[in-house]
């Protein structure tokens, strides 16, 4: 079952608050920041809600892990290097 996509813009964010009725879609296509952006439902899902991914704390949380996990790596690879170097066989 087919189900249409919607996108909420905040009426009072600057890149499109004052717009003239007539030049409300061209304000909204080419001046509408992702500030404007307050909820956004895909296929009958909402994916922002008051203009933040509702997984933004999961991916921020995945991408902290990742950059301690890459630095635990990054670490002890050069100390490995550091050691065969000083050590060669």
């Amino acid at each position: 079952v087919w189900q249409e996509d919607k996108v909420y813009l905040k009426a009072n964010d600057p890149s499109v608050a004052g717009s003239q009725d007539e030049l409300l879609a061209d304000a909204v296509i080419f001046g509408a920041t992702p500030r404007a952006v307050d909820k956004v439902i895909i296929a009958g899902e909402t994916v922002v809600k008051d203009g933040v991914h509702v997984c933004y704390e999961e991916a921020c949380r995945g991408y902290r892990e990742s950059l301690v996990s890459d630095k635990l790596f990054s670490a002890h690879f050069w100390q490995n290097l550091k050691s065969q170097i000083s050590n060669p066989k």
